[in-house]
């Protein structure tokens, strides 16, 4: 008997992706919240090892929502921007793995009704001119179908329909609907400041739980397509410049270094995306706060010497 979830998710469909890409990180997008009780056993492992957690023995685990962002944040050189990004799935759906074109195009409509009454623009992804796509390149705020691990797990089928981009009035932060999940919420800001970009990306956060349910779990969190984002949702990065010297510091201090552009680019030159990699049974605050630790550790030394 073929096992699958409620809404008819099966186990090849969920590790599709690993086995046509054997290079993946993790492999596996869930197609929706059952997938993690129903494949729990297959998915346990992928899940400690890639957050380093171990899980007790009763089921609540994840530590309420903190996004109280550190006190210790000084100006810091090297650091060009500091990148909040929170990924959320609307409770009872198929999450973006599963999802047909009607199901995207509904997902649309239920986050456009819930931002009506905040300040911005909503742009959808097939109205799109070359001057807005530039525009939104040129501030990281843009999403594309070019990422073969999301197209191997089925993200970008029936593109470009029910993709959208909301952007806040003042530029600094935005939301992407249906990218990898439901939601993401985004603030991008000038310089080293997470208490600015926790103001912005928490004003849209609010505004969208005011009307929508998300996928949670007491054992897991906010449960996301990719389990790596597991936990919080939450990825706090900054784009800084760094030597080699640096960059293995930072590693050595269990941070992520990703390409300029983010998930599975390389760098350019010095300048490197910096984030904590563990996203699962932390606060947002304790997410935040190691991220400032390390960079105040590392940049702090480097001016020292």
């Amino acid at each position: 008997m073929l096992v699958c979830t409620p809404n008819g998710i099966t186990w090849r469909q969920i590790c599709k992706s690993g086995l046509e890409n054997p290079d993946s990180k993790i492999g596996f997008y869930a197609g929706d919240a059952e997938s993690y009780e129903i494949f729990w056993e297959q998915l346990r492992s992928t899940i400690i090892q890639y957050h380093q957690v171990e899980f007790p023995d009763h089921l609540a685990w994840q530590p309420d929502q903190n996004f109280l962002a550190p006190m210790s944040t000084p100006p810091l050189a090297p650091v060009r921007t500091t990148r909040l990004r929170v990924a959320r799935n609307l409770a009872g759906r198929r999450f973006p793995p599963a999802m047909n074109g009607v199901e995207r195009q509904q997902v649309y409509q239920l986050v456009k009704e819930s931002l009506q009454a905040t300040p911005g623009v909503l742009l959808t992804l097939d109205e799109l001119t070359e001057s807005q796509k530039a525009t939104l390149a040129a501030s990281r705020m843009l999403f594309d179908n070019q990422d073969r691990f999301m197209a191997s797990a089925n993200i970008l089928d029936d593109w470009p329909i029910g993709r959208a981009i909301f952007i806040s009035a003042d530029g600094s932060s935005g939301v992407w609907i249906n990218e990898e999940d439901h939601l993401r919420i985004i603030s991008i800001v000038p310089g080293y400041n997470l208490p600015k970009a926790v103001e912005a990306v928490t004003t849209l956060l609010t505004a969208l739980e005011s009307r929508l349910a998300f996928a949670w779990s007491n054992r897991l969190g906010w449960l996301t397509s990719c389990p790596s984002n597991l936990g919080t949702g939450l990825r706090a990065s900054v784009r800084a410049e760094c030597s080699p010297a640096e960059a293995t510091k930072f590693r050595q201090l269990g941070l992520q270094l990703r390409g300029d552009q983010g998930e599975h680019t390389t760098a350019l030159g010095s300048v490197y995306d910096i984030s904590p990699q563990q996203r699962l049974g932390l606060t947002e605050y304790q997410i935040m706060d190691q991220l400032n630790e390390a960079l105040c550790s590392v940049f702090a030394a480097s001016e020292t010497l």
